[in-house]
């Protein structure tokens, strides 16, 4: 739905980039991944275990993944995983880390920025998640298409018992 020059550049990465999904322009992020979801298990059957989401605005560093993926392996019962989401022009500021609420509902960071900790949710800019529990839990709810799906879905997951881990 880009109406700017987000699908010639696709177009030109033909040679990097496997597929292209389109959607309509008012498609909301949790509808947006569960057709990517769904393109790739009809594509290879089983696309893999974890998704990455991804914003348009995400530049995770090379070792991103891998950091998230090595924390996974070694809590199996972690479900949600999310980095350290740090400020464009200035790295040593940091914008994400874990999320949590204060009794009044409103969205509040929580953990450490030194290590891994139990968290009530995480941004979805750059979350890991696993597509089992993805698909369990529907994914992000189509009623918040754009702010607070991480929320409730790192609370959904907390409460079907998983892990949630910034």
């Amino acid at each position: 739905g880009s109406t700017d020059q987000t699908p010639a550049l696709l177009a030109a990465a033909s040679d990097v980039i496997d597929g292209v999904i389109t959607l309509d322009r008012g498609t909301g992020f949790g509808d947006a991944v569960r057709a990517a979801v769904a393109a790739g298990v009809e594509r290879w059957g089983d696309p893999g275990q974890w998704i990455w989401l991804l914003h348009d605005d995400c530049a995770p560093t090379p070792a991103c993944l891998g950091v998230l993926l090595s924390s996974a392996s070694v809590s199996p019962s972690a479900a949600v995983l999310g980095p350290l989401g740090v400020d464009w022009d200035e790295s040593r500021l940091v914008v994400e880390t874990g999320l949590s609420t204060d009794a009044s509902g409103h969205r509040q960071s929580q953990g450490s920025f030194t290590q891994t900790a139990e968290v009530l949710a995480v941004s979805s800019a750059g979350s890991l998640v696993r597509r089992d529990v993805w698909t369990s839990l529907s994914g992000y709810d189509p009623a918040l298409p754009l702010l607070r799906d991480d929320l409730d879905f790192g609370w959904r997951a907390n409460r079907a018992g998983w892990l949630v881990l910034f």
